[in-house]
């Protein structure tokens, strides 16, 4: 007796090459977020030789800081490792590239997977607070148009092999041993009947 199991997997709405749509080149605006950006104003804020330089000095050569106050926090993001958002980010940008390169393979997804994947780029950048939780996963597959979807029938790669096999052992089964032939419905009951499979 065969049973069919539902499982629900993971794939892409619409599915289109790279997400570069997604991502934007980083322009003078970016500068701020760009944690390379942050760490060398903070590097120059504190390469004075007995103190820290002067906030119009670092202004000079750095546009986007406009306070000792914005130094401090970007001081204390790049102590951190980023920030928030960066790290975010990045968390995102790995799961992404597994999940497509899942797909590419031919494997199936599920939310599971996007959690596993997450939780390792968080243990990668050192996001303490990050959980992969049930939003997360959700918001995540919003924004990249990932749907889930049934699947009721298993199809491996070895038994798409075999699927030309079986279509020729049954071709000949029917031709040529003809064991296969039509009856009425009582004929096959009394059949039955007689046999005590019923």
């Amino acid at each position: 007796m065969f049973s069919f199991q539902d499982v629900t997997v993971l794939e892409f709405k619409e599915f289109a090459e790279p997400h570069e749509a997604q991502f934007v080149e980083e322009t003078a605006e970016d500068e701020e977020d760009n944690p390379d950006y942050k760490t060398r104003a903070v590097d120059y804020w504190k390469s004075g030789k007995s103190k820290p330089r002067t906030l119009a000095g670092v202004i000079q050569k750095f546009k986007k800081v406009k306070s000792l106050r914005q130094l401090r926090r970007w001081k204390e993001s790049v102590n951190r490792g980023g920030t928030h958002t960066n790290k975010l980010r990045f968390i995102t940008e790995y799961v992404l590239t597994n999940f497509e390169n899942s797909i590419l393979d031919g494997k199936v997804i599920h939310d599971m997977d996007l959690r596993r994947w997450a939780l390792e780029a968080k243990e990668e950048i050192g996001h303490e607070s990050f959980k992969a939780g049930h939003w997360w996963i959700w918001h995540f597959k919003k924004v990249l148009k990932i749907v889930s979807r049934k699947i009721t029938k298993f199809i491996t790669r070895p038994t798409r092999t075999d699927m030309g096999n079986l279509r020729l052992v049954s071709d000949t089964f029917i031709n040529e041993d003809n064991l296969i032939s039509l009856t009425s419905a009582e004929a096959t009951y009394t059949t039955l009947m007689r046999a005590d499979l019923i």
